[in-house]
């Protein structure tokens, strides 16, 4: 009898044991896979090559909305080996209303770093008044979103990245918030849209 349960109790310990292994081999095997996710997303970017500027300029439409463009240009940021554009729009009725909007291609060796440092900027939920400025790192629509705005100043800022590869900047001057966003909504950043997903 005794020996029947010493059995049975090596049988439970040894079941115990096994689930506990492949708990700890399951937790270690989604760590792996975490990082090499992230590896390869990394790695894609690196291997793309970057759109030309000239590329870049041609997907920016002449109208937003009641906003019509009045300049277009590679970047500053060309001279960093990363493809950009910069363009400026105009309300068509209230001039004073302006958009400066930047776009910077994530793809190669220098775009990538970029995109690398921005999401690591962005990743973690922040709020800080320092007057004049109030700055917010947060959620928005799928997006991590830096905005900065001005009480003494009618200007917003913000910052995403789009389909994990560009890096967009906004600065609005003379508009709400509402108007800056509503804007956002109404640029095609899906001609932007690259798939760059990881199988």
């Amino acid at each position: 009898m005794n020996q029947v349960i010493s059995l049975f109790l090596l049988l439970v310990l040894l079941s115990c044991q096994k689930s506990k292994l492949e708990s700890q081999k399951s937790i270690t095997r989604g760590a792996g896979d975490i990082g090499v996710s992230k590896k390869n997303k990394q790695r894609y970017l690196l291997e793309k090559v970057p759109l030309t500027g000239e590329e870049l300029q041609s997907w920016v439409p002449p109208i937003v909305g009641d906003f019509k463009r009045i300049s277009l240009s590679n970047g500053l940021q060309e001279e960093l080996g990363i493809s950009s554009i910069s363009t400026k729009f105009q309300h068509e009725q209230e001039s004073e209303k302006l958009i400066l909007l930047e776009i910077m291609d994530g793809a190669g060796e220098m775009g990538a770093l970029l995109i690398e440092k921005s999401q690591e900027k962005l990743k973690d939920d922040f709020q800080e008044q320092s007057l004049p400025e109030r700055t917010e790192i947060s959620e928005h629509q799928e997006f991590r979103v830096l905005e900065k705005e001005w009480t003494n100043l009618p200007r917003t800022y913000l910052e995403f990245i789009h389909s994990k590869r560009f890096l967009i900047k906004i600065q609005a001057q003379n508009l709400a918030k509402e108007e800056v966003i509503d804007f956002v909504h109404r640029f095609p950043l899906e001609k932007f849209v690259m798939d760059i997903s990881i199988q």
